[in-house]
């Protein structure tokens, strides 16, 4: 059996992986900012951490999960959402990082950011809109000012948050 770190026990997604994984014959741990979230009272979860946030006080954040998964000889830390940015960042620094089932920060980076994405999608020859990164005010009035439909995202954004379509 595996111990299992989630680092995020917020929503249907934590719990179906949380199930799934005990299912599979693994004990599983989960930790999150918030305290009330649905992991913390589920029977597939065998211990539920409170953490400080990662987004406001990712040192921390991180300092947390390394202790919890060195005092709960964890196997694998699995990172939910975009908390694999944070805490692949802050491994790149460990001589000996715990185990995590997510990529290199840089590659996790590419994916993440919507622009370097379809950079990345575009260098592959794959099909991709034509995009264009705004950097300024400026920038975002003139492409604004044009006469055709656009869809203009942030480069880092969740759940189509802050999404304009013109």
């Amino acid at each position: 059996m595996k111990t299992i770190l989630l680092t995020s026990g917020t929503g249907a997604f934590s719990l179906g992986l949380a199930r799934a994984l005990h299912r599979a014959g693994n004990r599983v741990i989960a930790t999150d900012c918030w305290e009330k979230v649905v992991c913390r009272y589920s029977r597939a979860v065998e211990s539920f951490h409170h953490v400080p946030s990662p987004a406001l006080a990712t040192s921390a954040w991180v300092d947390a999960i390394l202790a919890i998964s060195k005092e709960q000889r964890v196997d694998l830390i699995v990172p939910v959402f975009e908390e694999a940015l944070y805490l692949a960042r802050a491994l790149e620094q460990q001589v000996s990082p715990p185990k995590v089932f997510a990529s290199d920060f840089h590659t996790l980076l590419t994916l993440h950011n919507k622009w370097l994405f379809n950079r990345r999608a575009r260098e592959l020859s794959l099909p991709v809109p034509e995009s264009r990164l705004l950097t300024s005010r400026d920038d975002a009035l003139n492409a604004f000012s044009e006469n055709s439909d656009r869809v203009f995202k942030p480069v880092y954004s969740r759940w189509a948050s802050h999404i304009v379509v013109r």
